[in-house]
């Protein structure tokens, strides 16, 4: 009796739908992805896009695609859109989320013997793309721009910045690729198999790519605030301030009632 109603529990639980995140993170350190997180930190709206739906476990990876292309506001077409989970890039669309669930599962067996509750129910998918690049930078986004810090308003700028070049870079690249198809046809099979294994790695994904030029364009402006500034004690608590325009506003509105 006791096996008929664990072989009854554990079927119970590969049937469950599962919570799913798919979202962006180039303004964010990429969260846990592990199947037994219960929460996440929402990227930053400013750039980075987030969708969260149930899901049967028979989903494949080429449906999550066609979810993001419908769903992600900038309808970005299939062609752009890779996935990764648990930092792995999750090549063949006929995976199903049941796969990568048991793969993850059959890793982690020893850690999540007291996870069993929540195991499996959620999991964060990361979407390894540029995200929508807005040319006329937060002319539209006030009311976002106002609850940010001076420091997040500078790391979505040259986040901005680094997806609109990683942008040009990925159409130079689809220009060339079309230019180039008939005269080496047959030379770039080698070439492919080394792109293709290159391509499993991190060192390959388009949001990585982005933090880095993102984190080196930072690096110069404040180096040249620092340079132009005949305070740096000034520009320092400027710049890492904690309150936002909206909570000095309320603020101030607070201080005036009392007056």
């Amino acid at each position: 009796a006791t096996s008929a109603s664990s072989s009854s529990n554990n079927n119970n639980t590969n049937n469950t739908p599962v919570q799913l995140i798919l979202q962006t993170t180039l303004l964010q350190t990429q969260s846990s992805s592990s199947s037994s997180a219960t929460t996440t930190t929402p990227p930053l709206p400013l750039l980075d896009q987030r969708i969260e739906i149930t899901a049967s476990r028979t989903r494949t990876v080429a449906s999550l695609k066609q979810s993001v292309s419908r769903q992600f506001k900038s309808r970005p077409p299939l062609s752009a859109i890779t996935l990764r989970y648990d930092g792995e890039l999750l090549e063949d669309d006929t995976t199903t989320l049941a796969e990568l669930l048991d793969d993850y599962e059959e890793e982690e067996d020893d850690d999540d013997e007291d996870n069993d509750e929540t195991n499996g129910q959620t999991m964060t998918v990361t979407v390894d793309m540029v995200p929508p690049v807005d040319p006329k930078f937060g002319t539209e986004m006030k009311e976002r721009l106002d609850r940010m810090t001076n420091e997040q308003v500078l790391d979505a700028y040259v986040a901005n910045m680094a997806a609109s070049h990683q942008n040009s870079m990925d159409l130079a690249q689809a220009i060339d690729r079309v230019g180039d198809q008939t005269s080496m046809d047959g030379e770039e099979d080698d070439d492919d198999d080394d792109e293709e294994e290159e391509k499993r790695g991190l060192s390959s994904s388009t949001t990585v790519l982005m933090r880095r030029r993102a984190l080196m364009m930072k690096e110069e402006i404040l180096q040249s605030i620092q340079d132009g500034s005949t305070d740096e004690t000034v520009w320092n608590e400027r710049l890492y301030r904690t309150d936002t325009p909206e909570s000095i506003a309320q603020r101030d509105q607070q201080l005036s009632g009392f007056g």
